[in-house]
């Protein structure tokens, strides 16, 4: 006599796949995160290799997230970099147009200036000894101003990334040039300060980054939660980066951060990104 024939729970099956192929993801970003950590620590023990100026530079910024360098010295002078920026916005096709602020891409492709500009020796160094990544840099000019096209006032609540974030899950090297000067009414970035180690309170963001990336993902954001943004304000203070024209801001992209409201004038950054 022959046994009845089981039916098969389909649905428990495939809720079964799912729950082994999120392990295996989550697995593959820990894995990843680990490499990322290890070439971290080594990144640091090679700092020493550097002269004392590039070493203590980079030691800050592992340490606190972020440096300005005053009135940095580039071969070309902060008038003649504003004006090829404006030149070369106009032929940019990757625009990005967000709520007080409109950015253009990849200059580098449009502009023989940035093609060279963006292969700074020093900069491009630095980055190497940080990140043991050698590449030239990726140009993006922004600007930000206190009203849209039409004369009307930006909302505070509509500012592009005034949410607490940190840019990726892993350390990247990242430089701001300031082409206009950016005071308390301009819309400083604000960050708190010695952010860039590793959290594992926010390690589903770090997930979300990674996933991103890795485009497993669409859309995936590293936002931080409000609470845990304020506790670390709470325990380390924050600043805002105020800067003059021709100053430079380096860090980490780790770092946590937020845009502050931009309430008059202009604000204008070329932004390198390694």
């Amino acid at each position: 006599m022959r046994k009845p024939i089981e039916k098969v729970d389909k649905s428990l099956i495939r809720s079964k796949e799912i729950e082994a192929a999120t392990f295996f993801v989550i697995l593959r970003y820990i894995i990843s995160q680990l490499i990322e950590e290890i070439k971290s620590g080594l990144t640091y023990l090679s700092f020493f290799m550097l002269d004392s100026k590039s070493r203590k530079i980079l030691c800050q910024v592992r340490r606190k997230g972020f440096l300005i360098i005053k009135n940095y010295e580039f071969l070309e002078d902060i008038d003649t970099i504003n004006r090829n920026c404006d030149e070369a916005k106009e032929g940019v096709t990757d625009v990005l147009n967000l709520p007080g602020s409109i950015r253009f891409k990849r200059l580098e492709k449009f502009s023989s200036f940035f093609e060279t500009f963006r292969k700074e020796a020093y900069l491009k160094k630095l980055n190497f000894f940080y990140t043991f990544r050698l590449s030239n840099a990726v140009t993006m000019l922004s600007e930000t101003r206190a009203q849209d096209l039409k004369g009307r006032s930006i909302s505070s609540d509509n500012f592009f990334a005034d949410y607490p974030h940190f840019d990726l899950f892993k350390r990247q090297f990242k430089v701001a040039v300031a082409l206009t000067n950016i005071k308390d009414v301009n819309g400083p970035t604000e960050f708190i300060p010695y952010s860039s180690g590793y959290k594992t309170e926010v390690f589903r963001s770090y997930l979300s980054s990674w996933l991103s990336l890795k485009k497993i993902v669409i859309g995936g954001k590293p936002f931080l939660p409000e609470n845990y943004y304020s506790k670390l304000k709470k325990k380390y203070g924050s600043e805002l980066i105020t800067m003059e024209k021709g100053d430079i801001l380096i860090f980490d992209s780790r770092n946590f951060h937020r845009a502050t409201h931009l309430s008059k004038g202009f604000r204008k950054i070329l932004w390198l990104y390694y």
